[in-house]
């Protein structure tokens, strides 16, 4: 098979390879001296997370421009794996990036200026990538795009945390506080408009994360991950809303200096500092519908079936609602399930420009016809003893997990909904208010069955 040229063109900081942490601007630096590099990095993940959409518009190509290829799908059903009634698809596409292609870009200046990595050997990457969609709704199974963007943009860490079980410590060694919401960046205006995606992006988050895994077993020691983590939002990017999540390695982390708070993964016992690099797009936008079933992949990621995409007609995007839908339109919504409130509260929580539209082209069932696509592209190597050709055949199954232990674990962040309180004088109320009572007498006497010595204190005070 004839190998098609990178497009768009491989950069240098999106790379198993890492940065270096010795030439990282300082945790305590200017805004104008992480800009560049925060720049760079965002067009780069942006173009590559980009080369998905080529994929799908030319699944039929061979071979395809994009560098995708499938590996097949996986389902997952059930309450007990996904924590709702619905089957979950999760779609597995695999890349090769050459060394050939690498030596090009690898010992490239990145952010910007002058700055480049120590003098190194290109190596090749496999990567791989997840594809799903998801309802936007609040229930079991799913989740909306507010939930989306709480824990898996402004608590990613945790949430990774969380939902996966090898997951036996984290910690956020370095932080550049001041961008948080005191950057915005135009890649437009810069002339570094991205091929595909978004140009104006705000809400950034960046800092350096340590992630320490157990193996599950003592033969292998601790692997820890340490990252350059970046988040941001987008901004007037209808017909969709979008969010990144960008993880970079971190070259000479083991020598690096211990942060202020003396805390540092790495330097456990038993620990192999492991390499891992990946962007996460999650985007809200018009709902799409799988054309073909879905088959599980094998454990060497076989193909078995290839998902196939069918775009619904475009609608506008729930900005565009937020602004045109008039006020009282939206009280009326906001008392059913699913509303254009919702809407406009993801419009306003989520800080995204709105653009005016004309009502009449809203359809009525809008929310219904929305949905998140969560795409994620990666590339791994745990090193230390386990060799990366054993590793490899694994990672598009590991992967695909990952989005139904996310969706079971919404299920226990969100607060369990209180049933709606009945009118003063009701039947029900005075129903609800004789059981209370009786339920206060039974639990009075079952505490001073149990704990006599506080029955007699409470009996000597009445008295």
């Amino acid at each position: 098979m004839v190998k098609p040229p990178s497009d768009p063109p491989l950069g240098p900081l999106l790379r198993l390879e890492g940065i270096d942490f010795d030439r990282l601007p300082s945790h305590d630096c200017s805004i104008d001296a992480i800009k560049p590099l925060i720049i760079n990095l965002l067009k780069e993940s942006l173009d590559f997370i980009g080369t998905v959409d080529v994929y799908d518009q030319q699944r039929d190509t061979k071979p395809n421009p994009s560098g995708w290829y499938p590996k097949g799908s996986a389902k997952f059903n059930g309450a007990k794996v996904t924590g709702g009634p619905d089957t979950v698809a999760v779609e597995l596409l695999e890349r090769d990036i050459l060394q050939s292609e690498l030596d090009a870009v690898v010992n490239q200046p990145y952010g910007g200026g002058n700055v480049c990595r120590k003098s190194t050997k290109a190596v090749s990457e496999t990567w791989a990538c997840r594809r799903s969609f998801h309802n936007n709704l609040t229930q079991n199974g799913t989740a909306d795009w507010l939930e989306f963007l709480k824990h898996m943009k402004d608590e990613h860490v945790k949430t990774e945390d969380d939902m996966t079980d090898t997951v036996v410590g984290t910690n956020t060694a370095y932080t550049w506080n001041d961008i948080h919401r005191a950057m915005s960046i135009d890649l437009n205006a810069l002339g570094m408009r991205p091929i595909r995606g978004p140009s104006v992006w705000t809400d950034f988050t960046l800092q350096v994360v340590e992630m320490k895994h157990d193996l599950g077993s003592k033969l292998f020691d601790y692997r820890v991950f340490p990252v350059l983590q970046m988040s941001c939002l987008s901004v007037q990017s209808a017909p969709h809303d979008e969010f990144l999540v960008i993880s970079v390695p971190i070259n000479g982390w083991g020598a690096a200096p211990v942060p202020h708070d003396g805390r540092k993964l790495a330097n456990g016992p038993r620990t192999t500092i492991g390499s891992y690099v990946s962007v996460e797009r999650f985007r809200l936008g018009p709902k799409t519908q799988p054309e073909a079933p879905l088959q599980k992949v094998s454990t060497f990621g076989k193909v078995k079936s290839s998902l196939r995409i069918k775009k619904l007609k475009p609608r506008p995007s729930v900005a565009q609602i937020a602004e045109a839908a008039p006020v009282q339109q939206a009280e009326q919504a906001s008392r059913e399930e699913g509303s254009a409130a919702g809407a406009l509260q993801t419009a306003d929580q989520a800080g995204i420009a709105r653009d005016a539209v004309n009502p009449e082209d809203v359809p009525d069932n809008y929310l219904d016809n929305l949905q998140i696509e969560w795409v994620m592209a990666t590339a791994s190597h745990a090193r230390g003893n386990i060799p990366l050709f054993v590793q490899k055949p694994f990672i598009p199954k590991k992967i695909a997990i990952d989005v139904p232990l996310f969706l079971k674990v919404m299920v226990n962040k969100r607060e369990p909904r209180s049933p709606p309180t009945p009118p003063v004088g009701s039947q029900v109320a005075n129903d609800e208010q004789a059981a209370g009572q009786e339920t206060t007498n039974q639990e009075a006497g079952h505490q001073a069955t149990a704990n006599p010595a506080a029955f007699i204190e409470a009996s000597s005070n009445a008295h």
